[in-house]
């Protein structure tokens, strides 16, 4: 079953910024997700988490697999979706990024992303720092970084990928 309380938030935009897109990206959430345990940190919420990361990795691949700019513009909106997915199951706050717009940041991200998660899931291990800062930031950077996306070239990955699952699920 999908959330409905954020449909209505999410047609209500013609322009998104961060706080505004998440609401409304995880009102399409499944929320048939498995539970999974995990001793590394047991307060997360672990399939999410996977979910999330197996998302991202798979996205990245049909970003690069798209044939034009609009289907690469669906898949960027698509990893969105599992950034947005993954910092509500982390349950962090915004933090402050200086980075400039750089799309193989954003696939860097990804994998950094679903590596720190693969390490926790299947080898135990707490990776919570990487070369770029504690792993559990991740998705609030990739956020940010299509935000800067949209900025750099006036299109809105965010709207464009809420009205997708407006069109499937209406």
């Amino acid at each position: 079953r999908h959330n409905t309380s954020g449909r209505a938030i999410a047609r209500s935009f013609v322009s998104m910024n961060i706080p505004d897109y998440i609401p409304a990206a995880l009102a399409f959430e499944n929320k048939v997700v498995p539970m999974i345990t995990c001793a590394v940190d047991p307060a997360l919420k672990w399939g999410r988490l996977n979910h999330a990361a197996l998302g991202l990795s798979s996205e990245v691949i049909e970003f690069y697999q798209a044939t034009d700019a609009i289907n690469q513009a669906e898949e960027m909106g698509d990893i969105a979706w599992f950034a947005a997915l993954a910092y509500d199951a982390l349950g962090r706050g915004p933090i402050e990024c200086t980075e400039r717009y750089d799309k193989k940041l954003i696939f860097a991200l990804c994998g950094e992303f679903t590596s720190r998660v693969k390490s926790a899931l299947y080898y135990g291990k707490a990776h919570k720092d990487t070369d770029r800062g504690d792993w559990r930031d991740v998705p609030y950077r990739i956020l940010r970084q299509i935000s800067l996306m949209n900025e750099a070239n006036a299109i809105d990955i965010f709207a464009i990928n809420i009205r997708k699952p407006q069109a499937r699920y209406p």
